[in-house]
């Protein structure tokens, strides 16, 4: 298994320099590549590969440097475009590759590092021993090593590969539940649970304000509007971590009290373009929200079973199954046919429940024979469902029982 360690890091103030002279020069000679790039294709027509614009590196002066470091600057222009080209194939907007501001240039990787971590330093080629905080111990074996600013602050991110899983035993308050999402109210889950949406945004939108209004005052390339930057920067970060905070302990908790958990496949990017909607569905964060989701399922266990966008689960009555309309501000349920009077994201999460339960039986109940001379054996498989639901399961695996008679 793949995983990243995030690590703060405290540069003296040479080092600092240094890692900001590193970042000047790595973002001078992605912007150099990637115009190469575009007067190649438009000259001759031909694109160049990472090997090339690895040649190309050379002819570049930038002491400060790492070798490794400008090898991985071809390789982000290279993935650019192959998510470019990808987006093409696919039907979405592509972005075509563009040159980077230095403002937004944040980072240098190290491709290949080597595990020097001694004690409370880290050793950074051509930066120095800088002081870690290491609250944690490193598993698997490190493969890349990446130094970002954050704001005013520095990180050193590290990926590493074949690490161990070890599943803990947990006991799970309940077997199967469904979880409905909103803006009112964050989620709320078939067993009657709410969560309240925190509205980060909205609630740090007037101080956001007061300091966008002073750094577009301040006069372009001053100390000033340096520092007014700064400060907005430390506002969005700390925003950000609120958000990432909430979604991660919310996950956590689900993770761990419920077996199978079924949730909407949403589409995110489609119901942004709703201009009404759209600070508030970027705010709450969903998609983060279900990243980490399915994370913590990997790790405690169970699955996570995803229902069709296109199921009615708002409009079906959870009790007799009546349709009915159900416009967007009306927040509770009225059934024509029965009379169940119940909260609209309440029944939703109900419905979701059934239709996991109803996948999860069809999936269980499913089997298929082999025959094999003169025994036959019974094969039973959970798959990822294609009838308009997935099932996400731990570790990426397939959970195979067999039995011969």
């Amino acid at each position: 298994m793949k995983k990243s360690y995030k690590f703060r890091i405290y540069p003296i103030r040479k080092q600092e320099k240094r890692l900001e002279t590193a970042l000047d020069q790595s973002c001078f000679l992605y912007n150099q590549l990637l115009d190469i790039h575009h007067q190649i294709y438009l000259g001759e027509g031909k694109t160049l590969s990472n090997f090339d614009m690895c040649n190309l590196v050379k002819d570049f002066e930038t002491k400060q440097l790492h070798s490794q470091v400008k090898q991985n600057i071809p390789k982000r222009i290279s993935d650019a475009f192959n998510h470019f080209f990808r987006r093409i194939k696919n039907g979405e907007t592509p972005g075509f590759p563009k040159f980077k501001k230095r403002v937004f240039y944040s980072s240098i990787t190290f491709p290949q590092y080597k595990q020097e971590i001694i004690g409370d330093r880290l050793h950074v080629s051509k930066i120095g021993m800088i002081r870690i905080v290491k609250h944690r111990e490193i598993e698997g074996y490190i493969k890349t090593l990446t130094i970002k600013k954050e704001g005013s602050e520095w990180y050193a991110s590290f990926s590493c590969e074949n690490v161990p899983i070890e599943q803990p035993l947990v006991e799970f308050e309940s077997d199967v539940e469904g979880l409905d999402v909103g803006i009112k109210k964050f989620l709320v889950c078939s067993d009657k649970r709410e969560f309240d949406n925190p509205k980060f945004l909205s609630r740090s939108e007037k101080k956001l304000k007061r300091l966008s209004r002073r750094h577009s005052k301040k006069k372009k390339g001053s100390n000033n509007r340096k520092k007014a930057r700064i400060r907005l920067n430390i506002q969005h970060t700390k925003i950000k971590r609120q958000r990432e905070d909430f979604h991660k302990k919310l996950a956590r908790r689900l993770a761990s009290e419920i077996k199978y958990i079924g949730v909407e496949d949403l589409s995110i990017q489609g119901m942004v373009r709703n201009h009404r909607l759209a600070k508030s569905i970027n705010d709450v964060g969903w998609g983060s929200f279900f990243s980490y989701l399915k994370y913590y399922k990997t790790i405690f266990g169970g699955k996570i079973i995803e229902i069709g966008r296109f199921e009615p689960t708002s409009q079906t009555c959870s009790t007799c199954g009546h349709k009915q309309v159900m416009p967007l501000a009306k927040r509770i349920f009225e059934c024509e046919d029965c009379g169940l009077i119940i909260d609209r994201d309440l029944n939703a999460s109900i419905n979701i429940k059934k239709l996991v339960i109803k996948k999860i039986n069809n999936t269980e109940g499913h089997s298929g024979f082999q025959a094999c001379g003169d025994t036959v054996r019974a094969c039973f498989e959970f798959e990822k469902i294609q009838d308009n639901a997935s099932v996400y399961e731990a570790g990426n695996y397939r959970e195979i029982s067999r039995r011969s008679p």
